[in-house]
């Protein structure tokens, strides 16, 4: 709980900080310039409304994700992000994940209590 409730204080800190355009990021880790398509959607309840996403990691802490919705229209989010360790933390405002990560080679699998998910690096 202590550790849940000090990234969410370091993703405020960071989105404030992200604001200014002099503000370098350097906890991207590996994902930090590279591109990804969701392969497999594992929800743990219930179902999803589109029919593709990719991610796009920047190298500034912010991943912008691009879903096509199964009715055809596209849309984009932008989060901040940042990795320790395994584990791949993305926020946005009033949110903030903790998805614990595998990487081997161009294949990424991520998971948390409400889903699974495997990408692959394009």
């Amino acid at each position: 709980l202590v550790g849940n409730e000090q990234d969410k204080k370091k993703a405020q800190q960071m989105t404030e900080q992200s604001r200014s355009s002099n503000y370098s990021h350097n906890e991207t880790g590996v994902f930090g310039g590279t591109r990804w398509r969701l392969t497999d959607w594992s929800p743990k309840g219930g179902n999803e409304d589109f029919r593709g996403k990719t991610f796009d990691f920047g190298r500034d802490g912010w991943v912008k994700t691009t879903t096509t919705h199964k009715d055809g229209r596209v849309t984009t989010d932008s989060e901040n992000y940042r990795v320790v360790g395994n584990t791949l933390i993305v926020n946005r405002g009033d949110y903030l994940v903790n998805y614990k990560f595998n990487l081997q080679g161009n294949t990424l699998t991520v998971d948390t209590a409400n889903h699974r998910a495997v990408l692959v690096r394009i």
